[in-house]
Parts: structure tokens; sequence; C-alpha cells
């Protein structure tokens, strides 16, 4: 039978104390922050991605389990002749989890295309999608081309293009 007592030390003496409803509260409110901790730790891995010549396709989620926003793709151009292989972003775009689910992709397939060879992207991107931040801000939304000789050109600006599901 398991007592539920709280040990007190007064000198040499031990006592046993019974614990308090409010002993109880704070071990449920503990239990409930390290569980957040753990689920939190647990859903923020590492993102996805995946290598089509010199481009990298990056699968991002934003770790709370998509509770706050949906899924997105984050397109980098990787120089690997260079001496600073560090991936260089292009751009982020997205298509509601309820459309890739549906259609079981697991990227989505709307918003880019890397060419057979892998030496130039087409690519819809879309700056204001929740949680691209800053690096997405910086240029106007829309549909580029990237080759790997450094252009990126926009093709059609984001007004003139939507995505069909």
């Amino acid at each position: 039978m398991k007592l539920n007592c709280r040990p007190t030390l007064h000198g040499d003496l031990l006592t046993l104390r019974p614990l308090e409803r409010n002993d109880f509260r704070a071990q449920f409110r503990q239990l409930l922050i390290v569980a957040a901790c753990l689920a939190v730790a647990a859903s923020a891995c590492s993102p996805d991605y995946r290598d089509a010549g010199s481009y990298r396709i990056v699968a991002v989620t934003d770790g709370l389990f998509g509770l706050r926003c949906q899924p997105r793709t984050e397109l980098y151009y990787v120089n690997r002749s260079s001496s600073e292989p560090e991936p260089v972003y292009l751009g982020t775009c997205g298509t509601p989890r309820f459309v890739t689910e549906h259609l079981g992709l697991p990227h989505d397939p709307s918003c880019y295309a890397v060419s057979e060879g892998g030496t130039s992207l087409v690519y819809f991107h879309k700056p204001k999608w929740c949680g691209a931040g800053d690096k997405a801000l910086r240029k106007e939304g829309g549909v580029y081309l990237h080759s790997v000789n450094g252009e990126d050109g926009l093709l059609y600006s984001e007004s003139e293009v939507g995505q069909i599901w």
C-alpha cells in the first residue's frame, strides 16, 4: 500500500507528513510542463530534405505538429564547385496539408520543378507563407527560373499566377 506522505527531517527525527491537496496540484503542473517540453522536443526534428542536382528541396514543419503553420517547402541552390558549399536560399512555397495528404504526396508538387539534369529550377515563391520568415520577404512573390549560372529571374508575379488543387 502506498502512503501519500512527505518525509520531513527535524534534527535527528524523521516524520512523515501527509501530502496536502495543493502538493498534488503542484506535482501535476510539473508533470504537465515536463510532458509538454518532451512533446515539443520530439516534434522539433530536423527537416526532411532531398537533393536534386544543384538544388536542395527541404520539407519544413513548425515543430508543433503543424498547429501553428502548415508545412512548407523551402528551395535552395547548392554550388558544389564553390569553396563555400553553403546552400543559397531561393524561395518558399506550399500547399495546404489536406491537399498533399489527400493525394498522398510527400512534397508539394505544384510549387517547383527541377530540370532533368538538375541545372535549372522553376519555382513558385510565396513570401508570406506562414513560418517562412524574413528571408522569404527579401524578394517579391511569383514564379522564378533559376539556373546554375546564377540567374534567378522572375517570370510571373504572384498576382498573375494561381495554384489549382
